[in-house]
């Protein structure tokens, strides 16, 4: 877990901030979402802002990652 956040406003704001502090360079990366897809959305909108080639696809998700997602949650891979 990365932190906590209220409203997923500042969720977002803080994964776009974590993927910098990380290194992602704008390649590729996958958001899977369980019964998110507005969300899955949003993130991949700001991540565009900010690397505006990156290659974002967005899945559902399945079985064991469902679990461990949560109900409105992510999985976000880069």
């Amino acid at each position: 877990m990365k932190g906590k956040t209220r409203g997923s406003k500042k969720a977002v704001k803080m994964l776009v901030a974590s993927m910098k502090e990380k290194g992602f360079r704008g390649d590729k990366a996958s958001i899977s979402h369980c019964d998110n897809f507005a969300l899955a959305e949003t993130l991949k909108k700001s991540i565009l802002e900010v690397w505006k080639n990156a290659e974002i696809e967005i899945l559902p998700t399945r079985g064991l990652c469902s679990y461990y997602a949560e109900r409105g949650g992510m999985i976000i891979s880069y």
